[in-house]
């Protein structure tokens, strides 16, 4: 059996820049989660979607460290915006979004 080929890391798209900000936390990852084929697609990561909708969120950021716990989303203009978390293997493999959540910025 041939190991899946690894995904691109998808690229972010341009969104007006503001002040706000909104730091993202999140629980430790389990590196060799069920599912995974262990260390040889061991979790990777983590990606970072934000929009103004939980139907309209768009790749934000990657964070290449297995470790990770946050991470902050900067230069964000007046609004509402919802935010998600995936975990990506080494593989390239991503796992389906968490729930959105979501911050005004004034």
């Amino acid at each position: 059996m041939s190991s899946p080929a690894a995904l691109p890391a998808p690229v972010a798209q341009p969104r007006a820049e503001g002040a706000g900000s909104a730091r993202l936390s999140w629980a430790p990852a389990d590196p060799t989660a069920p599912g995974s084929d262990g260390p040889a697609d061991s979790i990777a990561g983590f990606r970072i979607y934000v929009g103004p909708s939980p139907d309209a969120m768009q790749f934000e950021a990657s964070v290449d460290d297995p470790m990770a716990t946050s991470y902050v989303v900067e230069r964000l203009p007046k609004g509402t915006f919802f935010f998600s978390v995936t975990t990506y293997t080494k593989l390239g493999i991503e796992s389906p979004k968490s729930a959105a959540v979501s911050k005004s910025i004034d």
